[in-house]
């Protein structure tokens, strides 16, 4: 039975707007924990081995049958994009603890640029001069926001050019292997966290736990006007629990709408993030701030048209998933 039309868009409207508070929500939170317990590995380590354990649950009461891969293939495939999704998890922690996060995804609207380079150096492609045209708001809009950031820190601008990089490439490759596999996107993730575990443990037993065994073993040692250790608990929880919430409805919105369509959702979300991290957090910002601010995203958008107007002039793909390609990766978290 056909679904209205109308319900199908009130729908998609409900789960965008659940997806912009988790994704919100889900920032705001971590830049409250981070600011009195500034262990970025642990917050990262907590957020994937939260995903491990409620992912695998939530795919057998969907039906999503398991990844049988081949070892060579797992090995030449599966274990680097594990490597880039254990980078990112860490990248994008330490750079909301560096910086503010409307400043973050700020700098992470930067991600057509890197997109556009990695598809011209690795697949050879080239693009129309509109696209290109679109990355100059784009880098001015950046810029601007660098240079009237008030809170700046250069190790927080690099965390966050590094983590959109790895984004676009980890987003780029990982859509090689739903081409090559037919694996389901959720079930990618899952065997992608549990591989980065693998990277994720080492790392935590190298730089937080030392650091941990030093003052007696208190894990949440260092915390300061947050409520005392059981309500930094609710909040690192509550904060797994949005990163999970958001993946899932991201993907369930992917499957609903055009490519095209969820671009602009993805460039929507980084507006409402830096708008509410604006409110709920109170970071004191200059109107050349936000310009520069309004000039990226507004670059994002113009970027999202020239794709598509160029997708519209070649044989356009027959599935949604080959278009998605056309109009570059899925925007980060």
């Amino acid at each position: 039975m056909a679904v209205h039309p109308v319900r199908e868009w009130l729908r998609i409207f409900l789960l965008c707007m659940g997806w912009y508070a988790l994704s919100s929500g889900g920032n705001i939170l971590n830049k409250m924990i981070l600011n009195g317990f500034p262990h970025p590995v642990t917050m990262s380590m907590s957020n994937m081995f939260f995903a491990i354990a409620f992912l695998p649950p939530l795919l057998r009461a969907w039906g999503i049958p398991k990844a049988d891969l081949p070892r060579g293939y797992h090995y030449r495939n599966i274990l680097p994009l594990a490597f880039g999704e254990y980078s990112i998890a860490l990248l994008t922690h330490f750079t909301i603890w560096k910086v503010t996060v409307s400043y973050a995804h700020t700098v992470r609207a930067t991600m057509p640029i890197w997109v556009v380079l990695i598809s011209r150096i690795v697949m050879k492609e080239k693009q129309a001069t509109a696209v290109h045209a679109s990355l100059v708001p784009i880098v001015g809009g950046v810029l601007l926001a660098s240079v009237s950031e008030l809170s700046f820190d250069v190790s927080g601008l690099m965390c966050a050019l590094a983590t959109t990089l790895a984004t676009a490439l980890q987003n780029i490759f990982s859509k090689k292997v739903l081409r090559d596999t037919g694996i389901h996107p959720l079930r990618l993730v899952d065997v992608l966290l549990r591989n980065a575990a693998l990277f994720m443990v080492p790392t935590w037993l190298l730089v937080d736990l030392p650091s941990f065994l030093e003052r007696g073993g208190d894990l949440l040692w260092g915390i300061s006007g947050q409520g005392g250790t059981t309500t930094v608990l609710l909040l690192l929880m509550a904060s797994c629990l949005c990163k999970l919430a958001e993946m899932v409805v991201a993907i369930v919105v992917l499957d609903l709408v055009s490519p095209l369509s969820y671009g602009v959702a993805c460039a929507t979300k980084g507006l409402v993030v830096i708008s509410v991290s604006l409110l709920c957090l109170r970071n004191p910002v200059t109107y050349v701030n936000l310009l520069g601010v309004t000039m990226a995203l507004a670059g994002v958008f113009l970027y999202l048209k020239a794709m598509h107007d160029a997708s519209q002039k070649r044989l356009l793909p027959s599935t949604r998933q080959d278009h998605s390609d056309v109009l570059g990766p899925p925007c980060p978290g």
